[in-house]
């Protein structure tokens, strides 16, 4: 009999995976990782949920299948390679995305090291993606979720073939709606639960967790125009995000958007909407989810710059080893820096990197 290991959130998703990887007859672990800190770093940081509470919705659902639960606690590996991460680039003037890193670093990476050493074959999550293998090649490639508005693809474009070959995704082919249903026909305790929302370790906003992580406030600069000219001061660059029109602080007649934040001289600068589009993405920190062969400069491809954007036809091209370059038919709004380049071959993923 094979062995799987779930992780277990203490959500709905998670829970009717490991449902329905229980009911497949595969041997199962569920286990839940506890990431953020203590409770007193927890007061201190504000961190935005309770991974205890998490624990136990987890081992009751786990309970409730017959299957195996424990507690793996990951919060060094956690803080120093996500929420770090995540400081860091916001204070150099980047949007980071923190699920990508912890997608990488620490549930396809620590999580699958610890599924393989309790000699799991598989390691299995309640993500919304779809993998495929090719009998004939024996490769396995990762597809967009039926369900293409809850897709996130978006998010695990740093698992190359080989981490491919060891992980499933049973609800990838479900609705949300689906996936409710048929945990209530379980009776899953998380059923009705509801969703997590955005990054589980901020509970206020991003430069208010930024202030109390590092217990320093960033300090005020300039805001100027694409000339360079002198239109007032900003309050800190982790304040604004590209594409930004309100809460800028500032009256200047006319509409004016975040177009770029300068670290190096502690600038934002405004611009026209005009300004935010633009049809050359480049991006370094390259990882393919295909073999080597399966990707080639020119490539036709659809890529997206956020996550709830609609994939945007283009041409890939590989101007330097580990660096990419989309340029797009139509042009892209608000490209932020720090933010994940994903492109697709119809519905396959092909790989991503980090915006520059």
């Amino acid at each position: 009999m094979q062995k799987a290991l779930i992780a277990m959130s203490g959500g709905v998703d998670s829970s009717l995976a490991a449902a329905l990887t229980r009911k497949e007859g595969y041997e199962c672990l569920g286990v839940t990782m506890l990431l953020l800190p203590d409770e007193s770093d927890e007061k201190k940081y504000d961190y935005g949920c309770i991974a205890e509470d998490e624990a136990k919705s987890a081992a009751e659902v786990a309970s409730l299948l017959g299957i195996e639960h424990r507690t793996v606690r990951m919060k060094a590996d956690f803080e120093k390679l996500v929420i770090s991460h995540f400081v860091d680039s916001y204070l150099a003037g980047k949007t980071p995305n923190p699920c990508v890193e912890c997608n990488r670093h620490i549930k396809f990476s620590a999580l699958a090291d610890y599924a393989a050493a309790e000699g799991c074959d598989l390691l299995v999550t309640g993500h919304y993606a779809r993998t495929y293998k090719d009998e004939s090649t024996g490769r396995v490639y990762l597809r967009c979720a039926g369900d293409r508005k809850k897709d996130q693809t978006y998010f695990l474009w740093s698992l190359t073939p080989d981490k491919l070959k060891k992980i499933r995704f049973p609800i990838g082919e479900l609705s949300k709606e689906a996936v409710r249903a048929l945990a209530e026909q379980l009776s899953l305790p998380t059923a009705k639960k509801k969703d997590s929302q955005d990054i589980c370790f901020v509970k206020t906003d991003y430069a208010d967790f930024i202030r109390k992580f590092t217990g320093k406030t960033p300090p005020p600069g300039d805001f100027t125009d694409t000339c360079g000219n002198l239109l007032g001061r900003h309050c800190g660059l982790i304040n604004y995000t590209v594409g930004q029109r309100k809460g800028l602080g500032i009256a200047l007649g006319e509409p004016k958007y975040v177009i770029e934040k300068d670290a190096l001289s502690n600038r934002v600068i405004l611009g026209d909407n005009k300004d935010l589009f633009k049809n050359r993405v480049y991006a370094s920190d390259v990882s393919l989810c295909v073999e080597d062969g399966e990707v080639y400069d020119g490539m036709p491809v659809c890529a997206k710059i956020r996550y709830n954007q609609p994939p945007v036809p283009g041409k890939l091209f590989i101007p330097d080893e580990g660096r990419v370059l989309v340029e797009f038919s139509e042009s892209v709004r608000a490209v932020s820096p720090g933010q994940s380049l994903v492109f697709y071959s119809d519905d396959t993923v092909l790989g991503g990197a980090i915006i520059d």
